[in-house]
């Protein structure tokens, strides 16, 4: 869980003892929340970056990385990632004022002030797939990162916005691949390397397979 604002006013008073980062880049105030269980603020050269990963508590984390929102503040620009291995949702919203939201849970915009309103339009949508497709929410004016997805967010006359959004590229067929058999194998293969980059964190977090 996180939460990442770049308003212009300050927030950190919506979240009591709750330990959070400040960061002031004029006219701005950077406010960062962590949980240090999923995620974790890591200071860097150039800014920082707040990275969610099953093992954060491991030196090795950025191995696995479910998330990533980095911050330059030579150029005063976010970039946020979600990887393709992450199930968890990364919500993201400019206001009016050109204030900048983004977190991985609806509860933590609210209390960092963000107006949470229902959509309508998405109702016809919800009602028939059950589903709202990305990225679409159910809430007014905020939006979600496609699985795979990459937004950067940059200044603009002293306002946060979309300077670009990338979607997952999907990799080339495999021609090596030539029947279900060595499918299944490869298939397997990846399954078992990724379980194992869990080893370390075996007595802290369980795994769920399917079927």
């Amino acid at each position: 869980m996180f939460l990442v604002a770049m308003t212009k006013s300050e927030i950190s008073q919506n979240f009591k003892n709750i330990k959070f980062e400040e960061l002031k880049i004029h006219p701005f105030l950077i406010t960062v929340i962590t949980d240090n269980f999923l995620s974790k603020y890591v200071p860097e050269e150039n800014g920082f970056s707040v990275v969610e990963s099953p093992i954060i508590q491991y030196s090795n984390f950025r191995n696995i990385i479910f998330s990533r929102v980095t911050f330059n503040k030579n150029d005063k620009s976010f970039i946020i990632l979600r990887s393709i291995t992450s199930g968890r949702p990364i919500y993201y919203t400019i206001n009016s004022k050109g204030d900048f939201f983004c977190s991985t849970h609806i509860s933590m915009l609210r209390k960092a002030g963000v107006q949470i309103q229902e959509d309508p339009s998405v109702l016809p949508d919800f009602f028939i797939y059950r589903h709202v497709m990305p990225p679409k929410t159910l809430y007014k004016n905020i939006k979600r990162l496609l699985i795979g997805g990459q937004l950067q967010i940059g200044l603009k006359n002293d306002k946060c916005l979309v300077k670009s959004i990338d979607k997952y590229n999907i990799p080339e067929e495999n021609q090596q691949i030539k029947s279900i058999v060595d499918s299944s194998v490869k298939a397997y293969s990846y399954l078992l390397q990724s379980i194992k980059s869990l080893e370390m964190a075996k007595d802290e977090i369980a795994i769920l397979l399917s079927g």
